[in-house]
């Protein structure tokens, strides 16, 4: 991919973009690139979603590698957490 680093914030919600944008993500960034995104933790944690299955298949693909997953307010005055993850793509 052309990319070195990509980031996706605020996408990654319920009704909106599927756990399968993550492999675009992966196409467009080149290897040694980082891909950076935002989930909300109900979501995520909720296995439906689709995120957890995905994000893991693409490490044991050996497409990339988690380097930092971080639990944070996402909509504080709502009481929503988001996990935040950086991952460094190997191959595309």
């Amino acid at each position: 991919g052309p990319f070195d680093l990509c980031i996706c914030a605020g996408t990654f919600i319920p009704n909106h973009a599927p756990p399968e944008t993550l492999v675009s993500l992966v196409k467009a960034t080149q290897p040694g690139g980082f891909i950076c995104f935002s989930v909300r933790k109900h979501f995520f944690d909720d296995v439906e979603s689709g995120f957890s299955t995905l994000q893991q298949a693409l490490v044991d693909q050996g497409k990339w590698e988690l380097v930092a997953k971080e639990e944070r307010d996402y909509l504080p005055k709502q009481q929503i957490n988001a996990y935040y993850f950086a991952y460094r793509v190997l191959q595309n």
